[in-house]
């Protein structure tokens, strides 16, 4: 697998290296310690890091993708003065300019083309995937979602009509940076709507992962 050598560099890193956050901040980042090894919730699932990888709790290898993501916020520690509460959408990220148009297609597009104006099959797919709606005005659905302990996302969906086709926008707080680097926010979007499409039963072909 492409992602192999990345996976078992970031777990010698994390078992072995100088790079991990520390204790203090393992705390801060909802990660729970657990003789020697670490549990961490990704959406709706749980899984175990340990020195020989990453599995959820049935003792299920957990998605390439997932892994990547789960050991680099275990590692990464992004610049201290990104820690602000304010929704951001991707674009507006450091950095995120090689990443814009992969996520544009691959995860907004993707979604309005899925799920187009079923509401209620979009509604109940966040559900599933333990997302909380929200009543905002302005939009036919809002949903939150906490894809780590201390990455929420918010959904923002609009149904299309006659004149305007759906639209959806996915945003991230702006301190998002400071727990995963660029590539791995592009792939949380990514899972995400993976996990959407999976909960609505209509897809299989997922772009970078089960769960």
């Amino acid at each position: 697998m492409a992602y192999d050598h990345v996976i078992r560099s970031y777990l010698a890193e994390v078992f072995t290296g100088p790079n991990l956050i520390g204790d203090t901040e393992l705390k801060h980042r909802g990660v729970i310690v657990r003789k020697g090894e670490f549990m961490l919730r990704f959406f709706s699932h749980d899984y175990l890091i340990s020195p020989h990888g990453i599995q959820d709790i049935k003792g299920t290898e957990a998605p390439a993708s997932v892994s990547v993501v789960l050991l680099k916020y275990l590692l990464h520690r992004g610049p201290a003065q990104a820690l602000q509460d304010q929704w951001l959408n991707f674009r507006d990220f450091k950095d995120s300019t090689p990443f814009v148009g992969a996520f544009q297609n691959n995860v907004l597009t993707r979604m309005e083309r899925y799920f187009h104006n079923d509401l209620d099959s979009l509604r109940n797919s966040s559900l599933i995937v333990g997302g909380t709606l929200k009543n905002l005005t302005g939009y036919d659905l809002a949903c939150d979602f906490l894809a780590l302990p201390q990455v929420p996302l918010r959904l923002l969906y609009n149904a299309g009509d006659e004149i305007l086709p759906s639209k959806a926008i996915l945003l991230f707080k702006s301190n998002a940076g400071y727990y995963l680097d660029i590539e791995c926010l592009a792939a949380v979007g990514w899972l995400l709507c993976d996990l959407l499409i999976k909960a609505s039963g209509r897809d299989t072909n997922f772009l970078i992962g089960t769960m």
